[in-house]
């Protein structure tokens, strides 16, 4: 195997995962400040391209990561997240979740201002899917859940 695909940022899809962290990134913003000095069509042709190569990267880095259960660094913060996330959706999919129309019921575990509406420890109210998700992950709020997962 050449040596350039082993130094290239696709080693996941090859099954070598080096942890990646935050300063990892330092010459991906070195390149980008290169490209995008100023505003214009070969900055806004540099972003397109880089995000579409980092979304692909992303998605495959993920899948094999994911799989493994050995990630540290900037990869397991976000494969926490995604986990977290699956967890919520798998629940909701499963119909364990209580819902009322499109709106999840729950009850806050902190004091959390919502839309506006400041909700205190305790407090029950439907959210929008969206917003439950998002307060879910965080761990502000927890689903009512059906009747079926008290055992």
């Amino acid at each position: 195997m050449s040596s350039r695909i082993l130094e290239s940022p696709f080693r996941a899809a090859i099954k070598i995962h080096d942890p990646l962290t935050l300063e990892h990134l330092r010459d991906v913003r070195r390149v980008l400040s290169t490209y995008c000095l100023k505003p214009g069509a070969l900055c806004n042709a540099y972003l397109d391209l880089s995000m579409s190569v980092a979304n692909s990267m992303a998605i495959v880095r993920l899948y094999d990561l994911r799989g493994s259960k050995e990630y540290s660094g900037l990869d397991a913060g976000v494969i926490r997240l995604l986990d977290s996330i699956t967890d919520v959706y798998a629940k909701l999919l499963a119909g364990l979740i209580v819902t009322v129309g499109e709106n999840v019921m729950v009850r806050f575990k902190a004091t959390v201002e919502v839309d506006g509406k400041v909700y205190r420890r305790g407090d029950v109210a439907r959210l929008p899917v969206e917003r439950f998700v998002k307060l879910a992950v965080a761990g502000l709020v927890e689903p009512f859940e059906s009747i079926a997962t008290l055992s």
